[in-house]
């Protein structure tokens, strides 16, 4: 990370208004789990181009991190109506509401995203965590159904992004688990 911190230092010496390099050293300290100073560094990104859709989602992700549910809505928001349909966007989104216990809003979210990205298996596991959450389970059963035709594998996905569901009936029942 200290040697990509360098390059991108250096391209902003030659162009300072060089946004990439702004949100290229944000992400190494994301990676670095320091999300504050991360967040710094995409705000200079954004203020150099604010209709990027990947500046606006990595900002998001950094203020979910920090527990900030304000500013990670904003964030997302702005990411997911400059790209709408974008599925990174929408799982980062949808996850985070579901953090935040706002399942029919992730529900809501990811519904409209599948109708044009319907093979992405993790939209399906979420949409189904979702579903399972309201207790809608006959809904939950067909984006199980879905994951695993897409990948036979996709339980042990579903598992990591809902552990609360691992000992389901459903769950046991569709994966084999």
């Amino acid at each position: 990370l200290r040697k990509s911190r360098e390059f991108y230092k250096k391209a902003l010496q030659v162009d300072n208004a060089f946004a990439d390099a702004w949100h290229g050293l944000g992400t190494t300290y994301q990676l670095d789990d320091n999300h504050q100073m991360a967040i710094d560094y995409f705000k200079k990104a954004i203020d150099h181009d604010k209709d990027d859709s990947n500046y606006w989602f990595c900002m998001a992700e950094s203020y979910h991190e920090l527990d900030n549910f304000e500013d990670a809505i904003e964030c997302y928001t702005n990411a997911l109506e400059l790209e709408k349909n974008k599925p990174l966007i929408v799982r980062g989104f949808s996850l985070f509401l579901c953090d935040y216990e706002m399942y029919k809003e992730a529900k809501e979210i990811i519904n409209e995203t599948l109708s044009t990205h319907f093979e992405d298996i993790e939209l399906h596991l979420i949409m189904a965590g979702v579903l399972l959450h309201l207790e809608v389970a006959h809904e939950a059963v067909f984006h199980l159904a879905e994951a695993k035709d897409l990948d036979p594998k996709a339980g042990e996905a579903f598992v990591e992004l809902f552990p609360e569901f691992a000992g389901h009936y459903l769950v046991q029942e569709i994966f084999n688990l």
